[in-house]
């Protein structure tokens, strides 16, 4: 037993220290503007949402990706200078885990 237990000890530093890992998200300066849009021109709002679930609270399911998949499912709707961007991040409690969702909204001037 003693022979085995550093071998488990290593294994288990290990697995820890590759855990669950996510994709900073990005956002160029030059696809937004922080300025606030011109009055005179037409603004509509977009949004985008994506959800992960974090089983059992030990296996992610989509947890990881949500900021990447959120921010590029904004930026596929924008048509014209995107602005006003905001991060809202909720979770939710489910029976077998815990349930998180990143939301992005923002104004698109054409």
């Amino acid at each position: 037993m003693n022979r085995n237990l550093p071998i488990f000890f290593l294994l288990t530093v290990s697995l820890f220290a590759s855990g669950c890992s996510s994709t900073p998200v990005f956002i160029p300066e030059s696809q937004t503007s922080a300025t606030a849009p011109d009055p005179d021109r037409p603004s509509y709002p977009v949004y985008a949402r994506s959800c992960g679930f974090l089983l059992l609270g030990l296996v992610p399911i989509g947890t990881n990706e949500r900021f990447i998949n959120a921010y590029q499912k904004l930026i596929s709707q924008r048509s014209g200078t995107l602005s006003q961007v905001t991060l809202q991040e909720s979770w939710y409690w489910g029976l077998i885990g815990t349930g998180y969702c990143a939301t992005f909204t923002g104004l698109v001037t054409p």
